[in-house]
C-alpha cells in the first residue's frame, strides 16, 4: 500500500521562496560581472537547475510504502527502510525543522524506531488515519499517541 505525502500551502510557499532566493543568488553574478564567459554561465545554470531540481524532487516525490516486512519511505534521493519490528511508537509533532524528516506539511507524525538516524523519522502522510490503521495492522506492538488514535 502506497501513501503520498500531504502538501500544505505553507510548505509549498517555503519551497517556492527558497527556490526564488536560489535563483536570485545565481543571477547576481550574471548581472554584476559583465566579464563572465559562456562556459561560466553554463556552469552556473547547471548548478542552479541541479540544486532547484533536487529541492523540488525531494519535496514532491515523497511516498510512504508498506511492504511485506518494512515501511519504505522515499523522497527524491533520500530513502529509509524501517522494519516493522523496529518501530516503537508514533506521535503527532509540529516540530518539522529538526531531526530526520521526509515530509512536506506542518501536520506531521514522528515514528520512533531503532533503525533510522537519530532514532526517529518525521513524515506527513496525506491519509493519516488510514496510514495509522495500516501501521497498526503490520506492527501491533506500536504505541500510537492518544491524539492520533483511530
Amino acid at each position: 500500500m502506497v501513501f503520498r505525502a500531504k502538501r500544505d500551502r505553507f510548505f509549498i510557499g517555503f519551497i517556492s521562496i527558497t527556490s526564488l532566493i536560489l535563483l536570485l543568488s545565481f543571477l547576481l553574478p550574471i548581472l554584476f560581472d559583465p566579464t563572465l564567459q559562456l562556459q561560466d554561465l553554463m556552469i552556473l545554470a547547471i548548478v542552479l537547475f541541479s540544486v532547484i531540481g533536487l529541492l523540488w524532487w525531494s519535496t514532491f516525490s515523497i511516498q510512504y510504502t508498506f511492504l511485506e516486512d518494512i515501511l519504505y519511505i522515499k523522497g527524491g534521493p533520500f530513502r529509509s527502510k524501517i522494519p516493522y519490528h523496529a518501530i516503537t511508537s508514533v506521535y503527532a509533532t509540529k516540530n518539522i525543522w529538526t531531526g530526520y524528516r521526509i515530509l512536506s506539511s506542518k501536520e506531521a507524525i514522528e515514528i520512533l524506531n531503532s533503525q533510522t538516524i537519530l532514532g526517529s523519522i518525521k513524515i506527513s502522510p496525506e491519509q493519516q488515519t488510514i496510514f495509522l490503521q495500516e501501521l497498526e495492522k503490520r506492527a501491533p506492538q506500536v504505541q500510537i499517541q492518544n491524539e492520533l488514535k483511530i
